[in-house]
């Protein structure tokens, strides 16, 4: 059951650990995105680490980097992917764990 256990944990964990890879999820929950959009409704994340996360999270399969163009720009606008909307239920999960936590202590 541990290696069971463990397998997957290590499968898991990496897709949502970090400071900022549940406030971009959230934030894309609401709608797809330009990247400056994305970084202002993330919070105080430098351009840098934003960056390095989206194509984390693009890598991993979370969400999709889209190109716009028109006649004078290139837009990205970020979206979730179907997994990157399936992991919804895991943080769900993990806000009623803690509520109940919080009022168990």
């Amino acid at each position: 059951m541990k290696e069971f256990l463990n397998d997957h944990l290590e499968t898991t964990l990496p897709l949502i650990e970090g400071k900022w890879r549940f406030h971009i999820i959230c934030s894309l929950l609401e709608r797809p995105k330009h990247f400056r959009e994305l970084q202002r409704s993330v919070g105080k994340i430098s351009q840098k680490v934003l960056t390095e996360n989206v194509r984390s999270m693009e890598k991993d399969g979370l969400i999709t980097r889209h190109i716009r163009k028109d006649e004078t720009n290139v837009n990205v606008v970020y979206r979730l992917t179907q997994n990157g909307y399936s992991i919804i239920s895991v943080i769900d999960e993990l806000v009623r764990w803690s509520m109940k936590y919080k009022s168990d202590i």
